[in-house]
């Protein structure tokens, strides 16, 4: 009787020890698996990052053009003034 206990306890150690082998081999390749995925989804963010990066940096530079162009038409639109206000003072 003994032996019996003793042969199913060994029966149950192998197949547990089978089971958990075969476990830890999954895991390692779902493991490997996210890995993989997590590579290649860093590897399209920077991709995304810099073109939003370069969308973002040309859009400044218009922007800074755009305010030059806008400073230069303040300044002329002040000089003409000036010029009316001459012109209207000369001719009263």
């Amino acid at each position: 009787m003994e032996e019996k206990v003793y042969d199913l306890l060994e029966k149950m150690y192998v197949d547990l020890n089978g089971k958990m082998e075969k476990m830890y081999t999954d895991l390692k390749s779902d493991l490997r698996r996210v890995e993989h995925n997590l590579i290649r989804m860093e590897n399209k963010m920077d991709e995304r990052f810099k073109a939003l990066f370069d969308g973002y940096a040309l859009a400044h530079e218009k922007d800074e053009a755009t305010e030059k162009r806008l400073d230069n038409i303040e300044d002329k639109i002040e000089e003409h003034d000036i010029r009316i206000r001459a012109l209207e003072v000369a001719g009263r």
